[in-house]
This record gives structure tokens, C-alpha cells and sequence, in this order.
């Protein structure tokens, strides 16, 4: 491993508070034995932040769930300006944009269920919506928000199916209101197979 390899971990490792109080030899040692197995774990925060650093995977990545294309990206600061101290923080693990149409997406990836998660992303996308329209400026500068859950648990839902989305309707006729807000849940256990053998871009990143 080069320098520059390490150093660029240990930016990595340094952005969980619960690790930066380790030793820099702690640290080191931290990086080593993750980079020592033969697979990844990316249902860890830390490998999954790593891994979705490189742009052409997570472009991959992004054109293997999304119904449009996603051709040129542009990572964003993971955390949102807050408009009061008072406000909650929201700091995402992976932030983007399309540099070609503007919209907006978070990709986050969670083990263990918590009550709140459901709420936590909604918060998140309502954040990153809020923060694209400045004083004076119109809100027909408002761009799509795409909030992108890979979870390894499940929820109750009414039929059993890989992926999740959620958006505004019109109760009765279901009409859309608006593509602004958008949440998916992947919730990983869900995929039964086995093998890789004969699987979809969507089952091959649950897989």
C-alpha cells in the first residue's frame, strides 16, 4: 500500500468521530486489516464511503437503479448547511449531483434497523431540497432530489419486491405530483438467490 493510498483511508477513517481518537498506529493498523481480506464488506459505512469515492462505480451504480440515465457526476460536501444552530444535522454518506441537469443524489447504506431510519431519509432529502433554492432566487430552480437506501433488513410492506420508490400522489387517482422528492429503500435480504447466475444490474449490486 503507498503512501497516498494510506493517507486517502485514513481521510476516510477520520470522517467517523467514534475513530478519531485512535492513534495514528491504531489507525494504520485499522486500515491494514480491513485491506487485508479478500472481500470488502460494503454494508460497512466505512468500506461503502470508500468504494463509492470512485466515480465511475458509483455512476455505475447510480444507471443500474435509476430509470434515466445519470452521465456526468459531481460529488457534493456530505453534510448540509444548517439554516439555524437549533436545526439537526444531516450528513449523508455519499452526496451528488448531475453536472448536466442538476439533480440530486444520496446514497446511504445501513445494517442494523433503527425506528427512526424511515424519517432520517425523508429528513435527509427535505434537507437537500431546502438547500437548492437561495434568497431572491425562483423556485423553478428547485431540481429533483433522489434519496438512495440500501438496507440489510426489511419492512413490512404490502407485497414483497427488491426496491421501494416513494413519491407524492394524488390519493385517489395517484397522479404525481412532482418528481422533487424521491426515496428508495433496496432492501437487501429480499434477494433469495444464490448465485449470480442469470441476475439483473439491480440483483448483482444486492448480491
Amino acid at each position: 500500500m503507498t503512501q497516498e493510498q494510506m493517507q486517502q483511508f485514513e481521510a476516510v477513517v477520520n470522517e467517523f468521530e467514534k475513530l478519531r481518537s485512535l492513534t495514528q498506529e491504531e489507525k494504520e493498523l485499522l486500515i491494514r486489516h480491513i485491506m487485508s481480506g479478500t472481500f470488502m464488506d460494503l454494508r460497512c459505512d466505512w468500506a461503502f464511503k470508500h468504494v463509492m469515492r470512485d466515480e465511475a462505480i458509483l455512476k455505475m451504480l447510480l444507471n443500474d437503479v435509476l430509470p434515466e440515465e445519470v452521465d456526468e457526476i459531481d460529488y457534493d460536501p456530505n453534510e448540509i448547511d444548517r439554516f439555524s444552530p437549533e436545526d439537526k444535522d444531516a450528513t449523508m454518506d455519499v452526496l451528488c449531483h448531475n453536472r448536466r441537469t442538476g439533480k440530486s443524489f444520496i446514497v446511504e447504506i445501513q445494517q442494523k434497523r433503527k425506528i427512526s431510519f424511515r424519517d432520517r431519509m425523508f429528513y435527509y432529502g427535505a434537507a437537500m431540497l431546502a438547500s437548492k433554492v437561495k434568497r431572491s432566487e425562483e423556485y423553478t430552480r428547485l431540481r429533483p432530489v433522489y434519496v438512495l437506501c440500501f438496507m440489510d433488513f426489511t419492512y413490512q410492506h404490502l407485497s414483497d419486491q427488491l426496491v421501494y420508490r416513494y413519491a407524492m400522489r394524488e390519493e385517489a387517482t395517484h397522479e404525481l405530483y412532482g418528481n422533487q422528492l424521491n426515496i428508495y429503500f433496496f432492501e437487501m435480504p429480499r434477494l433469495r438467490k444464490e448465485s449470480m447466475d442469470g441476475m439483473n444490474p439491480l440483483e448483482g449490486w444486492l448480491y
